[in-house]
């Protein structure tokens, strides 16, 4: 069958056809037809159009923010494509899908997609997304969401998401499976002890506690966290072996 044979039958509705067609595109490096051909094919109800297409769009939205970091994620059209890749994997999900053999790539997608909601404000939607990821590195995203609201909060500041007592005692439980499992990479273990800091300086998810607030900045600070560093010098006076706030 030429390629003319096929293109009119995918056209027809084959959705063998529009497979055929994905492959062949993807093979000669075309990946935007390639993925139009995997999004018709799960329009039509194909189960296996579906995961190519959620593949071959979360990839593509991953290389999208691996290229363009931030400035990537703040990008609407990085957001689009990941979007479509959340709808095609849901669909594939409802679909009887067995997500095991690519569960690094449904993880990389929800971090993906939880940078971009992140980086546009919408951090309910960005830890709905950080939820669903087991990454290491969501733990701190989720940390890092909580403080900012808890501060918001304490601040008397517009927020757009108010975390509930369990999602907070959630995310800090969390925070500490990952630093206790010293799995992070040095910068991401700074940066998780930061912000184990501030639940502790808040009381997110646990009591409030300086003292190991305080422990937690040390240990950020001396693997090169300079947050860490300026937070520890509002803690400048010990009192009654702890630590006085100088605001």
């Amino acid at each position: 069958m030429n390629y003319n044979q096929l293109l009119s039958r995918a056209q027809g509705g084959s959705v063998s056809a529009m497979l055929k067609l994905y492959q062949l595109h993807a093979n000669a490096g075309n990946m935007p037809k390639a993925i139009t051909w995997a999004q018709k094919a799960a329009t039509v109800g194909s189960r296996k159009g579906m995961v190519l297409a959620f593949l071959e769009l979360a990839r593509d939205g991953h290389a999208r923010m691996e290229g363009g970091g931030e400035n990537s994620a703040r990008n609407p059209e990085t957001a689009r494509v990941l979007e479509e890749a959340r709808y095609f994997l849901e669909r594939a999900l409802q679909n009887g899908y067995n997500p095991r053999k690519e569960r690094e790539n449904i993880y990389a997608l929800f971090m993906d997609l939880g940078d971009c909601y992140f980086f546009t404000d919408r951090r309910r939607d960005a830890f709905e997304c950080y939820l669903k990821t087991n990454n290491l590195e969501a733990s701190i995203a989720l940390a890092a969401i909580s403080a900012s609201c808890k501060l918001e909060f304490l601040t008397g500041t517009c927020t757009n998401i108010v975390l509930t007592d369990d999602e907070e005692a959630y995310v800090f439980n969390r925070l500490v499976k990952a630093l206790r499992s010293k799995k992070l990479n040095k910068d991401n273990t700074a940066e998780a002890n930061y912000m184990l800091g501030s639940m502790y300086e808040y009381g997110i998810g646990t009591k409030k506690n300086i003292n190991k607030a305080c422990s937690s900045f040390e240990r950020a600070k001396k693997l090169g966290h300079a947050e860490s560093a300026r937070d520890l010098k509002h803690y400048r006076k010990k009192l009654f072996g702890g630590y006085e706030y100088i605001g």
